[in-house]
Formats: C-alpha cells, sequence, structure tokens
C-alpha cells in the first residue's frame, strides 16, 4: 500500500492549538461534548506539496515533526473513515499510541489540488466508541462547518505566518525566561516572549509575520530583536539566527 510522505518534517508549515488559545477555546466545548480528547485538522496542496497540519497538543507537534506525517494514499480519499487502533498502519499507530489515541473518526474532502481531512480521536477504547461516533455524526459534521467559519481568520494568520515548534531549550528554565550559558560560561537571562521571538526569527519569519502570530506590533517585535542583539552581544539578524539554531536546537 502507497504511502505519502510530504515535507519531513514539516517545520514551519506546522502549527499547534496549543499555541492559538482563540482555536483551542473554540475546540474544546465540542470536545467536551463528544468525548473526544484530539482534534487535528490536515490541508494537503497536492500542486505544491505543502501541508498545514494542525494540533491540539504540543506533544503532536513533536511527534510529526520529528517522524513525519506519512498517510496512507487509502486514508487521501473523500469519506469519512473510522479507525480502530488495530485498523491504523504500522506507522500511525506507533503515532497514536505514543498520543494515547486509540479509535479516530477523520472526515476527507477534496476540491481541487486541495485535500482536507478533519481528525477526532479519543483515549477511550471499546465497540461502545464507534457506536457513539455514529450517533453523534451530525455533531461533528456541524463542527466542522462551524470551524470552518469560525475559525477562518486564525487559518488565515497561520498560512501567513506558520508557527514553528518551540523544542525545549538546552539551557535552565523557569516560568519567567530561560537562563542562557553562553560560550566564554556568563550566563543571561531571556524571557519567555524573547525566546518565541528568536525562535520565529530562526524560522525565517519577518517582523510583520512575527507580529501576527504573537499579537504584537512589527515595531515591538524589533524591539525584541534589538534587545536580544543587546543581551547576546551580537549585531545583525542573522547573527541572532546562527546562535538560536546553534543553541537550542530548534530544528532538530
Amino acid at each position: 500500500m502507497n504511502t505519502i510522505e510530504l515535507l519531513k518534517p514539516l517545520t514551519d508549515q506546522h502549527v499547534s492549538f496549543q499555541t492559538e488559545y482563540a482555536a483551542r477555546e473554540l475546540y474544546k466545548p465540542f470536545g467536551n461534548r463528544v468525548k473526544v480528547n484530539d482534534f487535528w485538522h490536515v490541508s494537503i496542496n497536492h500542486r505544491t506539496k505543502i501541508i498545514h497540519f494542525i494540533t491540539t497538543t504540543a506533544v503532536g507537534n513533536r511527534i510529526i515533526v520529528n517522524k513525519g506525517s506519512p498517510l496512507n494514499a487509502d486514508e487521501l480519499k473523500p469519506g469519512i473513515r473510522y479507525l480502530a487502533a488495530s485498523d491504523s498502519s504500522a506507522e500511525r499507530y506507533k503515532i497514536n499510541k505514543a498520543l494515547n489515541i486509540y479509535n479516530t473518526l477523520e472526515f476527507t474532502q477534496k476540491q481541487g489540488d486541495i485535500t482536507s481531512m478533519f481528525g477526532f480521536g479519543t483515549s477511550r477504547r471499546g465497540p461502545e466508541v464507534l457506536n457513539e461516533y455514529l450517533a453523534n455524526l451530525h455533531l461533528f459534521q456541524q463542527f466542522i462547518r462551524n470551524f470552518e467559519h469560525d475559525a477562518k481568520d486564525i487559518l488565515r494568520i497561520t498560512h501567513l505566518a506558520p508557527t514553528p515548534l518551540l523544542s525545549n531549550i538546552e539551557d535552565k528554565t523557569d516560568k519567567n525566561g530561560t537562563i542562557i550559558l553562553l560560550d566564554n560560561n556568563q550566563s543571561i537571562k531571556l524571557s519567555n516572549r524573547e525566546i518565541e521571538v528568536l525562535t520565529l526569527l530562526s524560522y525565517g519569519s519577518s517582523a510583520k509575520s512575527s507580529a501576527l502570530k504573537l499579537g504584537l506590533s512589527p515595531r515591538t517585535i524589533e524591539t525584541h530583536i534589538e534587545s536580544l542583539k543587546n543581551k547576546l552581544n551580537l549585531r545583525r539578524k542573522v547573527d541572532l539566527i546562527e546562535f538560536c539554531l546553534k543553541k537550542t536546537s530548534l530544528r532538530s
């Protein structure tokens, strides 16, 4: 059976609901109502080979970015599909197991070059899960329609300024920031916001796109960049990018 792999790893074409408060809040009431604890939305452009993958958990991001998103050719066919753990491909089973997902329901549609998949998963097991899915099928379809309407601004921003996965920083981190150990054994503290700006910068985001992502003004982003230069004793943006890639291994 053929496997399709697009942009492995996904890196900057990937966004998590963990970084999108509005999107997470949009999903949560529905998830509680139908007793599913995971939701993902996959949009694939077969012409450009670009995939946008929206998940509800940062853990989901880490797995997808590290391992890629192997999609079975059959799973891209339009329709509604129920998958128990035993029905999944080996690769998907590994991913689902790591995310504690054992039953999934997926809605797939294709328009032109674009395939869109809306997936829902639960950690619950047993045949009653399928019965609940079928009984609530109209609610899932209603949520998809609402999501495409209510989340269109979120999706638009996501495509303008994709959110890179923020990996764990190598140095000591607390709730207020990260203490970075420099090559000269001196240490400095970067705020959480500075870490976000630095990470986005390392993924090629401009001040404007970073501002969209973080809900700030481009001028504020530039202020953070200047602060980073001063703290790290670096003169150019490219030096910040090199420091970020070397120090935090964000693209590993």
